[in-house]
């Protein structure tokens, strides 16, 4: 998995998504409600396997503190594991993090059957986030799938005043996710702009 280089016209149109989200932080702080598919918009900032699996690694951070004593080793190795893979993310990602993966999807595989689906049981939110984060890593062919997954579930609430989705409650987290993006796209274009100019050579007589 390779990182991806944002060319300076992308760049700027992925500020503006990010700009997008922010007013919507704000109107949701004035108690607005919106769909949870506004977050779709992230979908091609998530398409870079790298930027998803870090903006995953991220949230999972930010949460890991209040997972369930049970599952706070397993979110535990997540984290450090990817950021040992993310430190230089290059080549097939190391057949443990597929193990890890797997452990955590199987924490939280209880399935209850109803008439119209299948629903799978989550008891951690902290655990199902850093499986998001590595499905991002080991998946990276699907990482614009996983990157807007990661998102709609650390932002959705519920509220019988508003129902289900994007809702004043909401607004925190999706301040936490503009200002990822931010701080990921401006390191972005700073490291394209670092490059010093050769000087050139003065012509031999």
């Amino acid at each position: 998995m390779r990182r991806t280089m944002i060319k300076a016209e992308d760049r700027a149109k992925a500020l503006a998504k990010v700009k997008k989200l922010a007013g919507i932080a704000t109107q949701l702080r004035r108690g607005r409600d919106f769909p949870i598919t506004r977050l779709t918009m992230l979908k091609s900032l998530c398409q870079d396997p790298v930027a998803a699996a870090r903006f995953g690694l991220y949230l999972t951070k930010l949460t890991r503190a209040k997972a369930k004593k049970r599952y706070r080793p397993l979110v535990d190795r997540a984290v450090a594991e990817a950021t040992r893979y993310l430190s230089k993310p290059t080549g097939r990602p190391p057949e443990r993090l597929r193990e890890l993966l797997g452990e955590l999807f199987h924490s939280q595989n209880e399935v209850e059957h109803h008439r119209w689906a299948d629903v799978r049981i989550i008891h951690c939110r902290e655990a199902l986030l850093a499986e998001y984060m590595l499905s991002c890593i080991t998946q990276p062919w699907a990482s614009a799938y996983w990157g807007y997954r990661l998102a709609a579930f650390y932002a959705e609430r519920y509220d019988s005043r508003y129902g289900t989705g994007l809702i004043p409650a909401s607004a925190a987290a999706v301040e936490d996710i503009v200002r990822f993006w931010t701080r990921y796209l401006r390191t972005q274009g700073a490291v394209q702009g670092s490059g010093r100019a050769r000087p050139k050579r003065s012509p031999r007589s």
